[in-house]
C-alpha cells in the first residue's frame, strides 16, 4: 500500500488549491462541471480517501458515539440492545463506537480515556446501576460533551435510562396468582449480588405482590442461584435433596436461570409445568426455546433502544452543553414498562 494521497497533491495535479480539490470532491460550486468531474475521477484513480479527523474538525463534530459496555457482549440482552442502537445510530449517519470493558474499573477508565481522545459527541455507558458506580467514573466522564447511562437501578446525576424490574416482579406474581398459585417462590440472584439493587428491586417487587394476594412469605423458598450450570452443584439441588414442602411455582431472576432450573427439576422427576410452574424475566431468546416454553417477563427493547438514540441526538446539537455535576439539576429518566409473555411453563391450578 503506497503513501496516502492529500487534496495538496490532487490540487498541484491539476494547478489548483487544495480548497477548490476540496470544493470539487463534496460537490460544492464555483468550479467548472468538467473540472470537478476530473478531480473527483483522479481522486478515485489514485485512491483518495479524506481524512476523517480532519473532516471531523471542519464540521465541528464527529458523528461517533462511544458506548463503554461494563458487561460481556455474549450476554443476550446486552447484545440484543448494542445491535438495536448501533444499527439506529448507522441509520441516521452516526457510529456506534463500543468499548467492553467487562474486567471492571480499571478498563472502564481506558475506554472513557479513549472515548475523550477521540472526541466522541457522546457517551453511552452501561449496565451503570447505582451512584457509587458513577462516582468512581464521575471525574472522567464530566469531560465528556453528553453522557447517558443505560440498565441505571437508582437514580443518576446524568441522564439515564432503565426497566422497571420492581413492577415487572409483580407482574410475574401476580400471573402466577391468576393461575391459582398460592405457594409462590423466587429463585434469586447469586449470593454473592444480594446486596445489588438489581436483586433488591425484584425482590421488593415479589414481596409486595405476594403481600397484596395475601400470599404466604416464606424465606426458605427464596433459593439464591449459582452461576454454575451444573445442576449436581446446583443450589436448587441441595434445597430438593432435603424433601422440603415444593412451592407451585417460582419467580425466576432470569431467563437463564430459569432454564438451569428447568434442568435441575428434571434430575429430580420434577416436571415443568406439570409439578412446578416457572415464569423467567428478560424474555431472552433461550425462553423460546426451552422445553416447555418459558412464560417470562419481557421488556420492549426495539423502544428502550429508541429513547436512548433520540435523546443522544437531541443532545448532540447541544454542543459543549448537558455537562452534569451531582450538584445539577435533576437529570432526565426513562424507565421502561415490563409485559409479559405467556408460553407453555405455568399450569392453570383448578
Amino acid at each position: 500500500m503506497g503513501p496516502m494521497v492529500t487534496v495538496t497533491q490532487i490540487g498541484r495535479f491539476f494547478g489548483v488549491s487544495a480548497t477548490t480539490v476540496c470544493n470539487a470532491l463534496n460537490g460544492r460550486g464555483g468550479l467548472a462541471a468538467e473540472k470537478a468531474r476530473s478531480i473527483r475521477a483522479y481522486a478515485d484513480k489514485v485512491g483518495y480517501r479524506p481524512a476523517y479527523m480532519a473532516k471531523s474538525l471542519l464540521k465541528g463534530r464527529t458523528d461517533m458515539i462511544g458506548l463503554c459496555l461494563r458487561a460481556g457482549p455474549e450476554d443476550p440482552w446486552f447484545a440484543g440492545l448494542l445491535h438495536r442502537v448501533q444499527n439506529r445510530f448507522r441509520d441516521r449517519g452516526f457510529h456506534l463506537n463500543p468499548g467492553f470493558a467487562e474486567g471492571g474499573l480499571e478498563q472502564e477508565r481506558q475506554v472513557l480515556n479513549l472515548f475523550r481522545e477521540f472526541r466522541v459527541d457522546a457517551v453511552l455507558v452501561g449496565p451503570l446501576g447505582l451512584l457509587a458506580q458513577y462516582r468512581a467514573l464521575a471525574d472522567l466522564l464530566v469531560h465528556h460533551h453528553y453522557v447517558l447511562a443505560f440498565d441505571a437501578v437508582e437514580s443518576l446525576p446524568v441522564d439515564h435510562v432503565k426497566i422497571d424490574a420492581y413492577r415487572g416482579a409483580q407482574l410475574a406474581v401476580d400471573h402466577l396468582a391468576a393461575h391459582g398459585h398460592r405457594r409462590i417462590g423466587f429463585l434469586a440472584a447469586h449470593p454473592l449480588e444480594r446486596n445489588h439493587p438489581a436483586f433488591r428491586t425484584r425482590l421488593a417487587g415479589y414481596y409486595n405482590a405476594l403481600r397484596r394476594h395475601g400470599l404466604p412469605l416464606r424465606p426458605k423458598w427464596i433459593i439464591a442461584l449459582d452461576t454454575d450450570p451444573d445442576p449436581i452443584d446446583h443450589p436448587l439441588s441441595a434445597f430438593l435433596a432435603g424433601k422440603p414442602e415444593l412451592p407451585s411455582a417460582f419467580f425466576c431472576h432470569n431467563d437463564l436461570q430459569a432454564a438451569r432450573a428447568i434442568k435441575v427439576f428434571d434430575q429430580f422427576g420434577i416436571r415443568v409445568p406439570r409439578d412446578v410452574s416457572l415464569v423467567g424475566f428478560d424474555n431472552q431468546p433461550i425462553a423460546d426455546i426451552t422445553l416447555p416454553g418459558l412464560t417470562s417477563v419481557g421488556f420492549d427493547l426495539d423502544h428502550y433502544a429508541e429513547q436512548i438514540v433520540v435523546r443522544v441526538l437531541r443532545a448532540v446539537g447541544k454542543k459543549g452543553g448537558l455537562k452534569r455535576s451531582l450538584a445539577s439539576p435533576p437529570a432526565w429518566q426513562f424507565e421502561e414498562p415490563p409485559k409479559l409473555i405467556e408460553r407453555q411453563s405455568v399450569r392453570r391450578i383448578v
